[in-house]
């Protein structure tokens, strides 16, 4: 009865929600033509016309399947909703944050200008924090955090899910276990390893959008306000399983690292027992019914390419050669989508230089300024999700886009939690 009464309450993004799984479904997996524009109508409706609360909600669980969707076109319905609701508001936006936002996407977009760099999708990615400022100030003016995180938890375990099926329609299980393939490369069989609309994406990234969700709704389920709980603990295990699969090292170890954190931020023996309790309960489950994953994971820890980082080192090592050249290149960058270091931060430094980076830095300190407000306590849990997804940034190229900066918006808003 519950279920059909949250149906009934929550129809009008439910209904669109689960057309737009079904439609990515259908298209990457088993083939079928579906056009952008359905996709792009679909989503429409819940961002420009529900009340604000449920329209965040829908963008939190819309922006992981970015991958697979027109983004450029979502994005820009979202911005033209966000700046209605900046504009009809008299209080609850932060002014000097707007101001800071713009001041940051015009200098992205002059970077890209600059590096003759004309692709659509890289100039609408100096939108992107515009649109991540708007989403934070109205999560904190309308006190949706548990709608989002929940709206974010469904977008990424669907993610996870799509990808999954689509591989296994290239591969079998125990393929997908050994060291030739991994989680999300049915793209490169299908030479679209950089198309703008394919749900997939490489299992390292994927794990920061996990780690962001688990660490996040851990929170959450402490709240005794949250009503649907079983049904987050249910997306949140499927999510961690789906992400196990793509044999990721870096979430294993971040994994490991939430429970030892999570441990010693609770501060009590209880607590602690807890957490290796559940991991004890995980890890024999997954070395008795997948045996072939524990096989493939030993054989990726043991991976010659571990000590060099897989290659990071010696990225970083190249762009750094780089940009200290030159004083042009240390103070305004290489080009933000003109290196691919595998360090998030770095990445931006790299990309944007020491000006564009001092001004991320301060959009980012506004941000937390904003999340923290009205917030009378904040203990050391509630900035577990943010160093865990940070970490998890700082190992990926993640940078320049809604959808790869997104899952640090989520874990810092896991602050007001």
């Amino acid at each position: 009865m519950q279920v059909v009464r949250q149906f009934k309450k929550n129809w009008s993004i439910l209904v669109p929600g689960i057309l737009i799984c079904a439609g990515l479904l259908l298209r990457d997996a088993f083939d079928y033509e579906i056009n952008k524009y359905i996709f792009l109508i679909l989503a429409a409706y819940p961002i420009l016309c529900l009340n604000i609360g449920k329209a965040l909600s829908f963008i939190s669980f819309l922006i992981p399947l970015y991958f697979g969707l027109p983004g450029n076109y979502i994005s820009i319905l979202i911005l033209a909703r966000f700046t209605w609701e900046f504009l009809k508001s008299k209080h609850g936006i932060n002014a000097e944050g707007i101001i800071i936002s713009i001041i940051l996407s015009l200098y992205l977009l002059i970077s890209v200008l600059f590096h003759d760099n004309y692709n659509v999708y890289n100039l609408m990615g100096s939108l992107d924090y515009i649109i991540l400022f708007l989403f934070v100030c109205l999560t904190v003016k309308y006190h949706d955090e548990g709608g989002i995180i929940f709206g974010y938890a469904i977008g990424t375990t669907a993610l996870g899910a799509i990808m999954m099926t689509a591989t296994l329609q290239h591969f079998t299980f125990l393929e997908l276990m050994g060291s030739a393939t991994r989680l999300g490369q049915f793209g490169v069989l299908q030479d679209q390893v950089e198309s703008t609309m394919l749900t997939t994406v490489d299992p390292n990234f994927y794990g920061m959008f996990v780690i962001a969700l688990v660490s996040s709704s851990y929170l959450l389920l402490k709240n005794k306000c949250f009503i649907n709980k079983t049904p987050l603990i249910a997306l949140s295990i499927t999510s961690v399983i789906l992400c196990l699969c793509g044999l990721s090292r870096t979430f294993l170890l971040i994994l490991f690292l939430w429970g030892v954190l999570t441990a010693i931020s609770r501060g009590s023996i209880k607590g602690v027992i807890s957490i290796i309790c559940i991991f004890a309960i995980v890890v024999f489950s997954v070395m008795w019914f997948f045996p072939d994953m524990v096989d493939a994971f030993d054989n990726r820890m043991n991976d010659s390419t571990m000590s060099g980082g897989n290659g990071r080192i010696r990225l970083i090592e190249e762009h750094f050669s780089k940009w200290e050249d030159s004083l042009e290149t240390l103070l305004f960058g290489l080009g933000l989508y003109e290196n691919n270091v595998h360090c998030g931060p770095l990445r931006y430094l790299f990309g944007i230089g020491i000006t564009g980076f001092i001004i991320l830095s301060i959009w980012l300190c506004t941000i937390f300024t904003v999340a923290k407000r009205r917030c009378r306590h904040i203990s050391l849990s509630q900035y577990v999700p943010f160093v865990l997804t940070f970490i998890v940034f700082s190992t990926i190229p993640a940078a320049g886009s809604l959808n790869a900066i997104f899952p640090l918006i989520i874990s810092i808003t896991a602050i007001r939690l």
